[in-house]
């Protein structure tokens, strides 16, 4: 008989109602990660009693942080409350946990919070965030029946409540950050001063569009932080009324993501913008509710990725362990999706997967398995503001037609004439008459054919302005038929067409142009990171660039 076989039987064995007190068994890759990693932090931590950060594991920068702290003692005490982990009530386990939560209180700010020493001090945010994780060792230790355990975490449980019952936040995701940890510490510690907290942050009402995003508009980062925090507050405030948003926002995510589950960023708001992030950072809500609403779209994607399971998870929501009985379903691969809200329209077929993005200078992005451009802009160098920027846009029969009209005016002398200060001249611009008034119209019209996207480029009205077409791709591929620039990672497609291939990917350019080699354009964004095509010309310009595949 094995140990799951065991553990098993015990479970069956047992009166009804202390059950609950057994853990389901676990697939044994979970348990061994798991000890492989409370193994390196037994010997990572610092354990000198004389070290001010005792009990804590610096970064590669020598910095600190309460948060991971408390992220160690969650590992560890998963691993003590766990009957398959070989970490399974081990005594020095528990010491190492004593050892970080005396330094985390002790180095609590009198308000409750611990801080974030690259950004954020004395942080109720930041207290929110680390009392996921102390929330969820206190409701093992009280649910797996370890006072022992609990006891260390309390210390951490009294004095954070301070901050979370008065602290403040400073983004909108830290609202329900705020209000998960508040339900995490309510079911550790009942108080109903803790509810009525949450309840005047969600009096707020939840910002979320029509879209299913949230106001940052981060599906790397943010949008992860978001779900986890109403989930966490659906759960143990006993609101599932909040389960809509996260439904809702997953549902969105179904579209948001190309073939490889990777995630679109282009259009955060945030840090994450044009980082990469997979789907599986939503791991928690999407395994959640796909065993609560046996939704097999959602089992899909928690199952992909169940490597990003934590034990303290499993252990904490025991009902995950029903996930793998969820008829997955198939994920939508063929789509042509709109979302007026957040001005992104979403194209897959299979591999291949489009974006196009309303009101950024990144308008249009694109990848076929591998190969991946990241994005394609155009500027003009007309008065410094030809970074072009769809600010019309509208879905013809042809495709997707994105327009820009702009102005350059010289300005005449005040009649009557008066006196401008310093302070005055940007301020009171608009108030003088205009004169020699420059105009430039562009657009971009983008058709799908069955093995290629058309960029159709216009721009007319002042003569002789220089045009160029930045195309950028995703580091580590060939990218050949192209002329190398001074400029760093800089091409020209002179004429004809470029080939950029990735693995066994290939995506092709063209026809080219080049009138000029002036690509940094005065006025316009730098050049994106990684290596750029560009394909230049003067107004007026009717140009077609075709990117296709096999």
């Amino acid at each position: 008989m094995t140990r799951r076989d065991a553990l098993s039987v015990v479970a069956a064995t047992l009166p009804a109602a202390l059950q609950a007190t057994v853990p389901p068994p676990f697939p044994k890759e979970i348990i061994e990660a798991h000890d492989n990693t409370v193994a390196h932090y037994l010997e990572t931590q610092i354990t000198d009693p004389s070290h001010r950060w005792r009990g804590f594991i610096p970064t590669e920068d020598g910095l600190h942080y309460s948060g991971t702290g408390l992220g160690i003692s969650e590992v560890f005490g998963s691993a003590y409350l766990c009957p398959q982990s070989k970490f399974h009530k081990d005594k020095q386990v528990l010491s190492r946990i004593k050892l970080t939560m005396e330094t985390v209180v002790r180095e609590m700010t009198p308000d409750g919070n611990i801080w974030l020493p690259i950004t954020n001090f004395n942080s109720p945010p930041d207290t929110a965030f680390a009392m996921f994780t102390a929330g969820t060792t206190a409701a093992n230790a009280k649910t797996y029946g370890a006072p022992e355990l609990f006891e260390i975490i309390r210390p951490f449980l009294e004095h954070a409540k301070k901050g979370l019952l008065n602290g403040g936040v400073h983004t909108p995701n830290h609202r329900w950050m705020m209000c998960g940890a508040l339900g995490a510490l309510h079911r550790a510690m009942p108080d109903p001063a803790l509810v009525r907290r949450a309840e005047q942050w969600l009096a707020e009402g939840i910002d979320q569009d029509a879209d299913g995003q949230y106001t940052e508009r981060s599906f790397g980062t943010y949008n992860t932080v978001v779900d986890n925090g109403l989930l966490v507050t659906a759960i143990k405030m006993n609101k599932p009324e909040l389960f809509t948003y996260v439904r809702r926002n997953l549902d969105a995510m179904l579209y948001l993501m190309h073939a490889d589950y990777e995630v679109i960023t282009e259009i955060s708001h945030r840090q994450d913008a044009f980082e990469r992030f997979t789907i599986a950072g939503y791991w928690l809500p999407l395994a959640y509710l796909a065993v609560h609403d046996n939704n097999g779209q959602y089992a899909r994607l928690a199952n992909t990725f169940k490597s990003r399971a934590s034990l303290g998870w499993l252990l904490e929501y025991p009902e995950l362990a029903k996930l793998s009985s969820i008829a997955e379903k198939p994920l939508p691969e063929d789509y042509q999706k709109h979302f007026p809200v957040i001005g992104v329209s979403r194209i897959r077929h299979g591999a291949m997967s489009a974006s196009v993005f309303e009101k950024t200078p990144l308008f249009f992005a694109i990848r076929k398995g591998e190969a991946v451009i990241n994005g394609v802009r155009f500027a003009s160098a007309f008065f410094g503001k030809g970074q072009f920027r769809g600010e019309s846009f509208q879905k013809t029969p042809e495709g997707w037609l994105l327009e820009q009209k702009l102005e350059g005016p010289y300005f005449q002398p005040f009649t009557p004439t008066r006196k401008i200060t310093v302070e005055d001249f940007d301020r009171t611009r608009h108030e003088r008459r205009q004169s020699e008034v420059s105009r430039l119209t562009q657009s971009i019209l983008i058709t799908e054919t069955p093995k290629s996207f058309r960029l159709h480029f216009r721009a007319d009205g002042t003569r002789d302005v220089p045009v160029a077409i930045e195309v950028n791709f995703r580091e580590g591929g060939e990218l050949t038929g192209a002329t190398k620039l001074k400029l760093a990672d800089a091409y020209l497609l002179e004429s004809g067409t470029a080939t950029y291939k990735m693995g066994r990917d290939t995506l092709r350019i063209g026809p080219g142009k080049a009138a000029h080699r002036y690509v940094e354009i005065r006025g316009a964004m730098k050049k994106l990171v990684g290596p750029s095509l560009f394909i230049t010309a003067v107004t007026p310009i009717d140009q077609v660039v075709e990117i296709s595949w096999e």
